[in-house]
């Protein structure tokens, strides 16, 4: 794979120092090239090894590609999407069920692994349309509990299918359950569970994905 170090063709930037390229790939195939400073190589090769699982390689997350590494960064070759959901939002009128649907769809892949994978990063500036998601996931330890993280996951995709339902415009944070502004009764009421103050009452992914608002959806 190669790319070009040059601030024309970064198409992302992280707080942590990560940087992502637009890349070739020896065959002409255009990749994102995520650029990790190695002191978070432990990030990148968990990625890495998650994206490597056979479960799922039919999963709608980003499609790995390649990794390469020298002695100050670590480079990830990623399936490149034309857009993030924060893009998209702003220059299409989506499907928003569809989006919605396809987000947890995502999540449930990883949800569903043993031990389950968490994402714990879910923001608009992940959700890569054409390739569902990719943050900093990670497997959770064998023995460790899974409520507090699997729900912290959902609250957030709780909060993403209000950003979708409401274009984007308002703003993404906390959300109170008792003033949600949508007119879709059945989204309104998928999110309100999604959001709820305790954890504890929070449904889990696949519970997600059987409530009315995806009844009619095409799977």
């Amino acid at each position: 794979m190669v790319y070009i170090n040059k601030p024309e063709f970064c198409i992302a930037k992280k707080s942590d120092g990560t940087e992502v390229y637009l890349g070739l790939r020896n065959d002409g195939t255009e990749l994102a090239i995520k650029k990790v400073p190695r002191f978070n190589s432990s990030q990148v090769l968990n990625e890495e090894e998650i994206l490597r699982l056979p479960e799922l390689f039919d999963a709608p997350i980003a499609r790995y590609n390649d990794y390469e590494e020298d002695e100050k960064f670590i480079y990830l070759a990623l399936h490149l999407c034309e857009y993030t959901l924060e893009e998209y939002i702003k220059l299409k009128d989506g499907d928003q069920k569809k989006l919605a649907f396809q987000m947890l769809d995502g999540l449930k892949a990883l949800h569903c692994q043993n031990p389950p994978i968490l994402h714990g990063d879910l923001k608009p500036q992940n959700i890569l349309i054409g390739g569902s998601f990719f943050g900093k996931s990670r497997r959770l330890p064998t023995g460790k509990t899974t409520v507090q993280t699997k729900e912290a996951d959902i609250e957030m995709a709780g909060m993403l299918i209000y950003y979708i339902y409401t274009g984007g415009h308002q703003p993404f944070g906390d959300v109170p359950c008792d003033n949600i502004d949508v007119d879709d009764v059945l989204a309104k009421d998928l999110m309100e569970m999604m959001i709820d103050a305790e954890p504890q009452n929070r449904p889990k992914v696949e519970e997600c994905l059987n409530h009315p608002l995806f009844w009619s959806t095409e799977r």
